[in-house]
């Protein structure tokens, strides 16, 4: 088999390889995931913290924007990055509408995710080129897991929102 063709193979096999499918699935898998973060902030595991906050961010914007039916891809055909998602949540008038009220989740909310994003990247970056310290990844750490409960009941009344419109 020629080199293209198993990376082509692989690529196809990652794909799928324990792909969650299923409500249920998605909802034991957070929860797993959201004890994770737990356990590694209890731990001082902050770069474990982080990245899994980051993950989080992840998912939880496009399953909003997926609620809204916003479209989650680039031009391109790969996954929108996070911030790229944010700004969609952010901007797009379709998911800013009227009728969501207090259901739509905050410009200001938004913005210090986006903060949180651009401190974790400098953070992450800088790792072996500058002098860090636990005292900082445990604030981003910590930063991060305040974001992620308020930003995840705000998606969660929003996905609600979306579906009883669909019904």
């Amino acid at each position: 088999m020629k080199g293209k063709e198993r990376l082509i193979m692989d690529q196809e096999h990652n794909q799928n390889v324990n792909k969650i499918t299923d409500n249920m699935q998605k909802y034991e898998n957070y929860k797993e995931q959201m004890g994770r973060l737990k356990r590694a902030l209890s731990l001082r595991f902050y770069i474990e913290a982080i990245a899994i906050e980051y993950s989080i961010f992840e998912d939880r914007t496009a399953s909003a924007l997926r609620h809204a039916e916003i479209n989650t891809i680039s031009s391109k055909g790969n996954p929108l990055t996070l911030s790229r998602k944010l700004n969609k949540i952010q901007n797009d008038l379709s998911y800013q509408s009227k009728p969501l009220k207090g259901r739509k989740i905050p410009y200001e909310l938004i913005e210090h995710i986006k903060s949180w994003k651009y401190e974790r990247d400098d953070l992450i970056h800088a790792l072996l080129s500058l002098r860090t310290t636990t005292e900082q990844f445990q604030k981003i750490a910590e930063q991060g897991n305040k974001l992620i409960r308020l930003f995840s009941n705000k998606v969660a009344v929003s996905n609600r929102y979306y579906d009883k419109q669909k019904e």
